[in-house]
C-alpha cells in the first residue's frame, strides 16, 4: 500500500463501473481494517457476471455485524453486482454467509461464496 489515503469503497466502484474496465486496489469502509477488493468477472453457473470482491477482509471488531452493514449497503448501492467471497477460511463466517443468502462455489481451491443480485 502507498502513503496516500485509500479510496472508499463508493469511490472505487464508482469509477470502476463507469470506465468498465476491472480493478483491485484497498478501500476503506467504516468498521474494518483496509479491505483488498475487486470489480471484476467471474463464470457463475456457466454465465459470466459482474462481481464485487471481497479478496482480503478483516473487521475492526469481529462478531459485531460489520460484514451484515457491509453486506446491507452494498445490495442497496449496487443491487446488478454479484457480491463475491473468496477463500473463506473461518467456518463460523462461512455459515453466516450461507445464513445471509450467499451460495457456496464448489469449484473452488478454498471455500468462496456469491450472492446473486437482488
Amino acid at each position: 500500500m502507498t502513503d496516500k489515503p485509500l479510496p472508499t469503497l463508493d469511490a472505487f466502484v464508482r469509477v470502476t463501473k463507469s470506465s468498465f474496465v476491472p480493478r483491485t486496489g484497498y478501500v476503506m469502509f467504516p468498521g474494518f481494517k483496509p479491505m483488498y477488493i475487486r470489480c471484476t468477472q467471474h463464470i457463475i453457473n456457466g454465465i459470466r457476471v459482474q462481481t464485487l470482491d471481497f479478496a482480503n477482509i478483516e473487521a475492526m471488531t469481529p462478531g459485531r455485524g460489520a460484514f451484515t452493514k457491509l453486506f446491507k449497503h452494498c445490495r442497496k448501492k449496487y443491487p446488478t453486482l454479484i457480491l463475491f467471497v473468496e477463500c473463506v477460511l473461518n467456518e463460523r463466517f462461512a455459515k453466516k454467509l450461507l445464513s445471509m443468502g450467499f451460495v457456496q462455489l464448489d469449484n473452488q481451491p478454498a471455500p468462496s461464496f456469491y450472492h446473486p443480485f437482488t
